[in-house]
């Protein structure tokens, strides 16, 4: 759950970028991006209802186990790949990628999330905004020049992937003076148990020219990753681009309806919700109630068949997930440290 101050977003600016992001979510729709249930407003607050990664962040797993393995760094790097490149297929740059920016659940499953500093862009289109985080920040923003928005999410990427594999980041320096000049030279080493393979695409990623760096769709052909990227498979079909500074409930075409779970509607006509408005509102991923509850009705569905398959025992009763969408709020959870990794 993200929660905003009303007292904290007055400013046009703020309210601006806050109902941005909110647009944002709710027309994205991929397995590796953070699913938004529903924004609950209230006189102080405004709520992001949002989907549970139960294991945290990244930059507390990478933390915890120093550095990944190669194999596992590749499983999760995948994941990264599809999410960004479907967002940006969507016509929408993240414009913060980092460890704290990309949850990671039980089944190692990748969600990016926070997309506070995301707008929508136009293919060849150059940004000047300068934001993110800056030891993940490309040449073009630390220098402030304008900069193709693709580009410098590949260099966050290629920062993210250096620190899984190493343990620490490929930039580092005493003050930000020093750090955004280490940037902007683009002079780093990778550790001696870095493989060839893994040393040749973060370079690729790391370039300092943006017409030089490569892209994500490149990504996919290098000798790393290519083996990962084909079982995971095709990348989903983008329906339309996103407007971010226009409302929209989803990227479905108003022609397109999705499939709906018979079995999960009933559930939801038992306890008082009219078959027909759930039928509606699921078919047009409609961001209320009556989705949220059908959503996590689904989940506990899917976990229910993941334990079974894998022979572990069905978790205990709990109470229904329409009373606990509708009568309860998770509690609000601190905001992690700043990641400071070291070998």
């Amino acid at each position: 759950m993200k929660i905003f101050e009303r007292a904290k977003i007055q400013e046009p600016h703020a309210k601006k970028r806050v109902a941005r992001e909110i647009r944002i979510l709710k027309a994205l729709d991929h397995p590796n991006i953070i699913r938004l249930y529903e924004e609950v407003d209230t006189p102080q607050r405004k709520f992001l209802m949002m989907q549970f990664v139960s294991g945290g962040d990244l930059c507390r797993y990478v933390r915890e186990k120093r550095r990944l393995d190669e194999s596992e760094a590749c499983q999760l790097f995948v994941q990264i790949v599809n999410g960004l490149e479907y967002c940006h297929r969507s016509g929408i740059v993240h414009r913060d990628i980092k460890l704290d920016n990309l949850l990671i659940d039980e089944h190692k499953n990748i969600k990016i999330v926070d997309f506070g500093f995301s707008v929508s862009f136009k293919e060849g289109q150059q940004l000047r905004k300068a934001c993110g985080s800056p030891s993940y920040a490309a040449p073009e923003i630390v220098s402030r020049k304008p900069y193709y928005p693709t580009a410098i999410d590949v260099w966050s990427l290629g920062v993210v992937l250096y620190a899984m594999v190493a343990g620490y980041f490929p930039f580092q320096a005493t003050d930000a003076k020093e750090l955004c000049s280490k940037i902007c030279k683009g002079k780093f080493t990778c550790p001696d148990f870095m493989s060839k393979e893994c040393q040749s695409l973060v370079e690729s990623m790391l370039t300092v020219e943006p017409e030089k760096r490569t892209s994500l769709y490149k990504t996919r052909g290098h000798t790393w990753c290519k083996a990962a990227f084909e079982r995971a498979g095709p990348a989903p079909v983008v329906q339309r681009p996103i407007d971010s500074e226009r409302s929209q409930d989803s990227m479905m075409p108003p022609t397109t309806a999705v499939a709906v779970d018979p079995a999960v509607v009933n559930k939801l006509t038992g306890f008082g919700l009219d078959h027909t408005l759930v039928t509606q509102c699921v078919q047009h991923r409609m961001h209320n109630l009556v989705c949220t509850c059908y959503d996590l009705l689904v989940a506990r569905q899917e976990k229910t068949r993941q334990r079974a398959a894998s022979g572990h025992p069905a978790a205990s009763p709990a109470p229904s997930a329409a009373a606990s969408a509708a009568t309860t709020a998770a509690p609000e959870t601190p905001t992690p440290p700043a990641c400071r990794m070291m070998v």
